[in-house]
């Protein structure tokens, strides 16, 4: 899930296993990754309203025959407040992680050389900003 906010044209990502990321959401057997999506935003924001973009990554899915032997897909959601969030809500996401959490721009992230995944995140965000992703799925699987 990545967390964007559009007056800054930043995405809020977490440090985790040497990478920066958007924010991991377990979705449970009979949830939609929507509704799990939307019961972590409101944990972490509070009443603060949002959206989401209209392109959503599908990053991988697991086989039927996975190791867990169950099915499992990785998306990438975007969710956008109306409104910038305030310092407030921005301490309290921090504080609420164990991992170091920052706000990039695209092209901080492309000048800082750092390690991101999914590696197409900063395009992701450039194009849904300038509005020349289209709306829909969006295939971000390894070829």
């Amino acid at each position: 899930m990545a967390l964007l906010e559009r007056h800054s044209r930043t995405v809020l990502l977490v440090k985790w296993a040497g990478f920066w990321s958007p924010l991991a959401v377990r979705v449970g057997d009979g949830s939609s990754y929507v509704d799990a999506a939307s019961a972590i935003v409101r944990a972490k924001l509070g009443d603060v309203p949002f959206r989401y973009g209209a392109v959503v990554g599908h990053l991988s899915a697991s086989g039927p025959q996975s190791e867990s032997g169950t099915r499992v897909e990785r998306r990438l959601l975007l969710v956008i407040p109306p409104e910038p969030l305030s310092s407030v809500t921005v301490e309290r996401l921090a504080d609420h992680s164990p991992l170091p959490v920052r706000w990039w721009t695209p092209g901080q992230l492309r000048k800082a050389e750092v390690s991101v995944f999914p590696p197409e995140l900063p395009e992701v965000v450039d194009g849904y900003w300038d509005g020349w992703l289209p709306d829909g799925p969006l295939s971000l699987d390894p070829v």
